[in-house]
Order: C-alpha cells, then sequence, then structure tokens
C-alpha cells in the first residue's frame, strides 16, 4: 500500500477464479472470501435478486430489490511481450489488485495449480519490429514465438517479420493435430514433413523440388541436376532404368566401360553412330544388316546381312 500524499493506494488479494477464462478474453470472474464472506455459491460465479432497506435523507425506509453476486469481475494486468492472458482455468488461485477503492481490479495467475487444473494453453512471446511507432503490433511487424494445445491447432510457431527492413521473414511450425512441420520465408523455399502422408519434400522458389513420399523418391530440377561424389555412384533398378535426354548425351569414362546385359541390346538411331576406337573386339555372332568397314573389326564387310564369327 503506498501512502504518499497524491499515490495510488493499491489493495491486493488472493482469490479464485469462478469459471475458467473465456478464449480470446482477459476479464476473468473470481471469487474473494475477504469481499463476499456472506455469499455463498463455493468456486462457482452466482448472482441473485435480494430485498435491500433503504433509508432517503428524510428517514422514510423502503425495500428495494437489488442484483448480488458472489464474485468480482477482474482484467489481466498483463506482462510485457506476453500475447495472450494465461488459460486460468476455474478453481486455481489468482493475484487480485485493487486500486485505491475504485472497484477495478487486476489479475494475474500465481501458477500453484498449474499442473493439475490446466488442460489447454495457449502463450505467445512477442516482440515488436516495427519501424513506425503508431503501428499496430500484428503477425508483420512482430517476432514471435507461440505454443498452442488448444483445440483450434495445437502447435509450435516460431515466425519472424520484414517490416523493418530484413531480407526475409521466416516461418517454422510444428502442427501435431494436423501432423505436419513446415519451415518456409517470404520468397517460398520450403522444407515440409507429412507425418500421416509418409511425406518429406524441400522445394525452392525456382520450383526445384525433392521429394520423398513413402516409397517412393521424386527429384525434378527445372535447369541442372549433378551428381558428384569422391569415389564411387552406384545404381541399382529393380525391374526397368529409363533415360529420356532431350539432346545430347555425354559420357566421358576414365578407364574401362563394362557393360553386362542378360538378354539383348536393341538401339534405334535416327541418323548415324560414330565410334572412334584402336580395336573393336566381338566375340560370339555379330549380324549386321548394313555394310560396315573397318580395319579394326575381326573381320569386314560390303553389303548387307554379313556375319562375324
Amino acid at each position: 500500500m503506498l501512502s504518499d500524499a497524491g499515490a495510488i493506494e493499491i489493495n491486493y488479494y488472493i482469490g479464485r477464479a469462478a469459471e475458467d477464462l473465456p478464449d480470446d478474453d482477459a476479464i476473468l470472474k473470481v471469487i474473494i472470501s475477504s469481499i463476499t464472506p456472506a455469499l455463498e455459491g463455493g468456486v462457482s460465479a452466482s448472482d441473485s435478486d435480494n430485498d435491500v432497506e433503504t433509508v432517503d435523507d428524510d428517514g422514510v425506509m423502503s425495500t428495494v430489490k437489488a442484483k448480488t453476486t458472489n464474485f468480482i469481475e477482474a482484467i489481466y494486468i498483463g506482462k510485457t511481450n506476453d500475447k495472450y492472458p494465461p488459460s486460468v482455468r476455474k478453481g486455481e488461485q489468482v493475484l487480485i489488485y485493487e486500486y485505491s477503492d475504485s472497484d477495478r481490479y487486476y489479475w494475474e495467475s500465481l501458477g500453484r495449480e498449474n499442473p493439475t487444473l490446466r488442460t489447454r494453453e495457449i502463450k505467445r512471446i512477442e516482440i515488436a519490429s516495427k519501424p513506425d511507432i503508431q503501428a499496430a503490433l500484428d503477425e508483420n511487424n512482430s517476432y514471435y514465438i507461440e505454443l498452442d494445445s488448444k483445440d483450434k491447432e495445437k502447435a509450435f510457431t516460431i515466425r519472424t517479420s520484414k517490416a523493418d527492413g530484413e531480407i526475409s521473414e521466416y516461418l517454422f511450425r510444428i502442427n501435431t493435430k494436423d501432423g505436419y512441420v513446415l519451415l518456409t520465408d517470404s520468397k517460398m523455399n520450403t522444407f515440409y514433413l507429412n507425418t500421416e502422408e509418409e511425406e518429406i519434400s524441400m522445394t525452392t522458389a525456382s520450383n526445384a523440388v525433392t521429394r520423398l513420399i513413402k516409397d517412393c523418391i521424386l527429384i525434378t530440377a527445372p535447369r541442372d541436376l549433378a551428381f558428384v561424389a569422391g569415389q564411387d555412384i552406384y545404381m541399382k533398378a529393380g525391374r526397368d532404368f529409363v533415360v529420356i535426354v532431350g539432346r545430347d548425351k555425354k559420357v566421358t569414362i576414365g578407364r574401362n566401360h563394362t557393360v553386362n546385359v542378360g538378354k539383348s541390346i536393341n538401339e534405334t538411331i535416327g541418323s548415324s553412330k560414330n565410334v572412334t576406337v584402336p580395336l573393336y573386339a566381338v566375340e560370339g555372332k555379330m549380324t549386321v544388316s548394313e555394310s560396315v568397314t573397318s580395319p579394326a573389326f575381326h573381320g569386314h564387310a560390303d553389303s548387307a546381312s554379313t556375319d562375324f564369327d
């Protein structure tokens, strides 16, 4: 209590919440036994109409109906950088402030029964990042961390802003209700994980995509795709291996090129195939449908359908 002349006098009380704090509200109904000791109702908010006797200035007594309650209404006193008030539950202890017997009350949570009474909560720590002091604070000009276990989303979120000249804004969210993890920026470079769909994907703003979904992997590059290994690259296809090249295919091999084919190799060439090699050896039977001329061959043909043994 402050006693200096002209100072605000503050009274303190400990009360209990008469109801759960409503969503999107900061006003809480509180029962304070020291203020309403004679009223019944336990920790449940109630009101009633009662006969009250009054005496006017002439000393005449009369009876009037008056509504009485067993609770007071208090507004959350607030805490620096906290967006929302605590998700107080019915019966939870709260600290009440009253200013100079003004019937204006403010509350804050004592936090004593949080582990037993709290069920679902939302908490956001938020700081401003705005060049204009007059601008209202919102998601586009603030940095915040939010934990939400209520029914609407059930998520953990970190978000930044670019309202003060930052290169980009960033959003990181773990959504446990819908089962996904998202990391993205204002250009839409994105990392995404979906538990139900068994999907993990990365996408750039230029639409380069790596996507793992169930037992499949998809890689899409609007321009180039490069694989570089210091030693070996091993690829194995259980069934088919299909390569479609829009223009040229070039292969440079430092030493040997070995191809083992279980059955046959079929090639269809629209124009010509040029092979430059000091020695071209064929083991087994080779059938050529057109003329082949090469001093390096173990055989020579000037006409169609010639066999080389």
